[in-house]
């Protein structure tokens, strides 16, 4: 079976949460006997002094391939214009052509760019007869910076309307689920929640010489990442460290920021990080902080992080919002505050420092309910099997 990934793009680069999400998807699709070809109809990052990613290729037994000049943005505008214009175009011909040889038998796409595009996917669906499934994992008009203009136009047009242009989806919170049955009731759909590999935590030593919170994710998350810092401030303990892992424009926005916190000497930023080094810190960390707020946007995704904060079997502190109170409970196998404020976080923060036993234990037991639902090596029955139903539907 030929699965044909379109959407994002990113591979092989992608450390974001969508690129990881798809790829653990395909992996496990590839293990059971799919064959897997991820289309990148965009550039992906800008150049560097060698061109080491070539335009074809596999990455982690997944096949890729560029449809734009180069896997590299150029530095000028209207150079990076000439390419994503020519990687579409490329990219229409690719396609034309393996559905010309029924060398596609299911299209999976990860909604970035435009509805239009959609609409495009859509068309060779109808026109070579495979079946469209999308990812679904944001409610698209909830976030806060894309409300005016064609970008609002473009969100509301996905939140309403996407679902009538495909034949499967595989979305990761009960929000977006509920969505689907309010507009589509009958569309057929698998849960996914965050996935990784939990056998990629077993190797590795454990050193927790240095105590420190953890937090690992995007500048974009810059209300997280505040209340984090504010939070840090009102612990009791000065022993205890802070270390973020970050990624994202916002980094020096970030770093101003820590020049007048009053544990500045105790806050550390690390990113661009290999993925053995960042097992590493969430294997020694005392505790993981993730934080969500009473937003839409955070009722509605689910961050990927979870299943890797779990996978290290330390506690992690977060709030009881949105996917959380499905899968955890307070005391018991996650540490949850109350509401997202920095006291209310701070509480949760000092029981760690007071109680590492209990600690240690929580942790543990958020560890099973990761075996149970974020372990990528548990899906692979239930995803062939939604795979296989549409195709041959």
């Amino acid at each position: 079976m030929n699965l044909v990934h379109v959407g994002i793009s990113g591979i092989p680069f992608g450390k974001s949460a969508s690129i990881n999400r798809c790829l653990g998807i395909y992996s496990i699709l590839q293990e059971t006997d799919f064959n897997i070809l991820v289309i990148n109809n965009r550039a992906a990052k800008y150049s560097e002094k060698s061109n080491k990613i070539q335009k074809k290729g596999f990455h982690s037994n997944i096949s890729y391939q560029y449809t734009t000049p180069t896997p590299y943005k150029p530095n000028t505008f209207l150079k990076r214009r000439l390419y994503n214009f020519l990687g579409r175009i490329n990219e229409f011909f690719l396609i034309f052509k393996l559905g010309f040889k029924k060398e596609i038998d299911v299209m999976v796409f990860y909604p970035e760019g435009d509805f239009l595009e959609l609409i495009f996917y859509r068309f060779f669906s109808k026109l070579f007869g495979f079946p469209l499934i999308s990812h679904y994992v944001e409610f698209r008009s909830s976030f806060e910076h894309r409300q005016k203009g064609w970008p609002r136009i473009n969100d509301l047009l996905f939140d309403k309307y996407f679902m009538y242009f495909i034949d499967g989806a595989i979305p990761i919170s009960e929000f977006l689920i509920n969505q689907i049955r309010l507009k589509k009731e009958r569309l057929p759909f698998l849960k996914v929640p965050p996935l990784v590999d939990f056998k990629l935590f077993l190797n590795g030593t454990e050193n927790k010489d240095e105590k420190y919170f953890l937090y690992v994710g995007s500048t974009s998350y810059y209300n997280a990442i505040k209340t984090i810092l504010d939070s840090f401030d009102l612990i009791s303990n000065k022993e205890f460290y802070l270390f973020l892992i970050i990624h994202g424009p916002g980094i020096n926005k970030i770093k101003d920021r820590l020049k007048v916190h009053p544990k500045n000497k105790l806050i550390k930023i690390f990113s661009g990080l290999a993925y053995e080094e960042l097992v590493a810190y969430y294997k020694n960390a005392q505790a993981l902080l993730i934080p969500l707020s009473d937003t839409l946007k955070d009722k509605a995704r689910f961050p990927q992080k979870i299943s890797e904060y779990v996978a290290s079997k330390n506690p992690i502190i977060t709030t009881n919002i949105g996917e959380m109170g499905y899968y955890f409970e307070d005391g018991i196998n996650a540490l949850i505050a109350k509401d997202d404020t920095p006291l209310a976080l701070s509480e949760k923060m000092n029981f760690v420092i007071k109680n590492p036993s209990k600690a240690a234990e929580i942790g543990k037991n958020g560890y099973e309910v990761g075996l149970k639902y974020f372990d990528s090596n548990s899906y692979a029955v239930d995803l062939k099997r939604f795979v296989l139903k549409l195709i041959n539907t």
